[in-house]
């Protein structure tokens, strides 16, 4: 029998589990806010790159007091040498992935880029079976597949009617790559580091990467007026969905969390649909509904 010791230590578990979960959803629904933000930087004649480089500016100074403060040892390497795994969260991931995003948009369409850049948890779940040892079930495999169709419709990719070229088709999954490569660095991260930490050094090395755009950035920021956007631009879309994604990688795999974090999308659409008066379809609504279907059964034990 088991014992009252032993219940209650799966009950502790259980609970640990289902709040990671929860980080990880309310990470994609965070992400899914970014369409907001970007159209008012970019109505204030913003880049794309440079919109980037905000994102790693102000995140990386406010997490550098917030750790001065509350953890201090989170600003410290444990080693010179880890500073490969941020240079793969903040240059290989949040750059290459912004980059490649951008251009697959300019290259083909914003859905067809959004479409592929879904094929993250099919990549996140191979790489973490190799690198891992993650079980690859049937389950995760019909998850990963229902995850794209869902996300393939909630984009509205049937509906359009796109043509799509092959460069764009090539940065689209460069773009998914680079999404997905987040989970894989900060998996490895997380043997030694905490999800506060992870997120400061992934954006100071990017930051530091963007260093050549900052005085230009900053000039048109200050001459905009878009400077307590820029703050909140940093908390709601970088720092506390970055933090929270990578607090719930610690107590679930890493394939799993991407399949949960592919709300973004459903967020995003919503958001069109509520906030931008877009058209709510029968196509969309039916992405939306199969993104949830995949979401409850990532939650669920493999057999």
């Amino acid at each position: 029998m088991e014992s009252q010791t032993d219940r209650k230590q799966k009950l502790s578990t259980d609970r640990k589990k289902y709040l990671s979960y929860f980080y990880i959803i309310s990470a994609g629904l965070l992400w899914s806010t970014i369409g907001i933000y970007t159209k008012k930087f970019a109505a204030a004649g913003f880049t794309e790159f440079e919109i980037v480089a905000i994102r790693a500016y102000f995140s990386s100074f406010f997490l550098f007091f917030y750790n001065l403060i509350r953890n201090k040892e989170g600003l410290k390497l444990k080693s010179v040498y880890d500073i490969k795994y941020f240079i793969g969260t903040g240059v290989v991931s949040v750059i290459f992935f912004s980059w490649s995003y951008m251009k697959s948009i300019m290259l083909s369409s914003v859905s067809v880029a959004a479409t592929l850049l879904y094929t993250a948890p099919a990549i996140v779940m191979v790489c973490s079976v190799i690198l891992f040892k993650e079980k690859l079930t049937g389950r995760k495999i019909g998850v990963a597949v229902i995850t794209f169709i869902g996300c393939l419709l909630v984009t509205g990719l049937f509906e359009n009617g796109t043509l799509v070229s092959k460069e764009g088709i090539f940065f689209g999954l460069c773009a998914g790559f680079g999404y997905a490569m987040y989970s894989i660095f900060s998996t490895y991260a997380l043997k030694k580091y905490n999800s506060t930490t992870i997120t400061f050094y992934t954006f100071l090395v990017a930051a530091v990467f963007l260093i050549p755009f900052f005085g230009g950035v900053m000039k048109k920021i200050l001459e905009s007026g878009l400077l307590p956007l820029s703050i909140l631009f940093a908390f709601a879309v970088t720092i506390m969905p970055y933090t929270l994604y990578t607090m719930g990688l610690s107590k679930i795999e890493a394939s799993k969390a991407s399949l949960m974090a592919t709300v973004e999308p459903v967020g995003a659409a919503l958001i069109g649909i509520f906030v931008y008066r877009e058209s709510a379809t029968l196509m969309k609504i039916l992405g939306i509904a199969l993104v949830a279907v995949s979401v409850v059964l990532s939650g669920k034990k493999d057999d």
